[in-house]
């Protein structure tokens, strides 16, 4: 259970008496669909207590002993949406970002640790996230109802056509073979020029361009 430290501490420590720790591969999560003004405080922090402490607490359980064997490995999966924040998935998004930012600061700390770390940046995946999304329940007379509901079938089709989890998989299993593994990979050609493109291209453009398709 991510969200429970003890049995985070309990579970690493089962996985550790019968020899080393070679690797974290961390993708366990949950999504939360809605308008910033509509959900829930206590879901708000649900989302970040999954995405974000749950991830904090699985590498504040292996690192101890990754550091006593002089090494390991550790892959965090975030998101495309770390990058490019999607409108009534703001939560998830902020809390992927945050992700993101905890893979890179980390990797500089543990560095001379021997410990390596790669955040793998999906985007859109065929898995169990879609149905188990939960949508936050908004009044009949909301301002966003409408938006919000074109915008969680999007969603639902994107993923549901999107990339297969093999890929991802395939993804991590590379990283885990280099030598000298990246810090951030992002599977997918298309992802690849989507990011780069958000970078490159006027934000006040891409933020345009994410309207047309999820606001």
């Amino acid at each position: 259970d991510i969200l429970d430290e003890t049995s985070c501490v309990q579970a690493v420590s089962q996985v550790a008496s019968h020899g080393s720790i070679d690797a974290l591969i961390h993708c366990a999560g949950a999504g939360i669909a809605g308008s910033v003004e509509e959900i829930p405080l206590d879901q708000a922090i649900w989302q970040f207590d999954n995405l974000l402490f749950g991830t904090i607490r699985m590498v504040r359980a292996v690192l101890p002993k990754m550091r006593q064997q002089g090494g390991g490995r550790i892959i965090l999966v975030s998101s495309v949406a770390a990058a490019i924040p999607i409108p009534f998935q703001v939560y998830y998004s902020a809390a992927k970002a945050a992700v993101h930012a905890l893979a890179l600061g980390l990797a500089d700390e543990i560095h001379p640790l021997k410990i390596k770390i790669t955040e793998i940046a999906p985007g859109d995946t065929r898995t169990g996230f879609t149905d188990a999304r939960r949508t936050a329940a908004h009044h009949p007379e909301s301002p966003y109802r409408e938006r919000l509901a074109r915008s969680v079938a999007r969603m639902a089709h994107d993923e549901r056509n999107g990339m297969k989890p093999e890929m991802i998989a395939t993804a991590i299993i590379h990283e885990l073979e280099r030598r000298h593994p990246h810090i951030l990979v992002t599977p997918g050609i298309g992802y690849k020029i989507l990011t780069a493109l958000s970078h490159l291209l006027p934000l006040r453009l891409v933020r345009a361009l994410v309207r047309l398709l999820y606001a």
